[in-house]
C-alpha cells in the first residue's frame, strides 16, 4: 500500500488495501468486491470462530434428535471466547432455532445474517474512516464522494454466499486471489 492519508486509520492492513483502492480509478468494482471480501473473511475467521463452527457443524450433522436444540447449541457457544460475531451468530441462530426450524437451514440462515450484519459494521467502520480523513483535512470533498461511492458499491456487491462458504471451511485465503490480482496504483485498469 502507498504511503499517504491511509497510513494512520484505525483499521487493519486488508481494509485500509481496500479504502486505499477504493481512492483510486485504476482499481475496478470487481478488484474492491475481492479486497472488501478479503478483509472481512480475515477478520471474521479466528481460531475461536473456526473451532465453534466445526463444532456446530459437527452437532448438526451428527445430531439424531434433540428435544432441547436451544440448549445443545447455548453449550457450544459457552464453550468458547465471545466476539461481536459469535453473539451476533448466537443470537441469530437461537432465535431461528426457537421458531423451530431444523438445525441445518437455522444455521444457514443465522450464519449469512451474521454475516450481514458483520459487513455492515465494516462498512459503518470503513465510512467514518473517511470521515475522520476528510475532516482532518487529508481528503477533499470530491475524493470523499468518490471513494463513499466506490466502497458503497463494493459492500453492495458482495459475494455472502462465497464468503460464508470460506467461512464455513475456515479459509481466510479465499479471496486472496482475486484481491492481489491488481494490488499495485501502476497496475493500472484491467483489460
Amino acid at each position: 500500500m502507498p504511503d499517504g492519508p491511509y497510513n494512520n486509520l484505525e483499521l487493519d492492513q486488508h481494509w485500509k488495501k481496500f479504502v486505499a483502492a477504493s481512492d483510486s480509478d485504476a482499481f475496478e468494482a470487481t478488484v474492491l468486491e475481492a479486497l472488501a471480501a478479503d478483509a472481512l473473511l480475515r477478520e471474521l475467521v479466528t481460531d475461536d470462530t473456526r473451532a465453534l463452527l466445526k463444532d456446530l457443524w459437527m452437532y448438526q450433522n451428527g445430531q439424531q434428535f434433540d428435544l432441547d436444540p436451544i440448549s445443545s447449541v447455548t453449550g457450544i457457544f459457552n464453550r468458547y471466547t465471545k466476539s461481536a460475531f459469535s453473539e451476533t451468530f448466537r443470537k441469530e441462530l437461537l432465535v431461528r432455532l426457537s421458531d423451530r426450524r431444523a438445525p441445518g437451514a437455522a444455521f444457514g440462515e443465522a450464519l449469512h445474517a451474521s454475516v450481514t450484519d458483520q459487513a455492515m459494521k465494516a462498512k459503518n467502520r470503513v465510512q467514518e474512516q473517511y470521515i475522520l480523513a476528510r475532516e482532518s483535512g487529508n481528503l477533499r470533498e470530491d475524493q470523499f464522494d468518490r471513494m463513499v461511492i466506490r466502497a458503497n458499491a463494493a459492500f453492495d456487491q458482495l459475494p455472502m454466499r462465497a464468503i460464508c462458504d470460506a467461512l464455513r471451511r475456515g479459509d481466510k485465503d479465499a479471496f486472496k486471489g482475486a484481491a492481489s490480482k491488481q494490488m499495485g496504483l501502476e497496475d493500472g485498469p484491467v483489460l
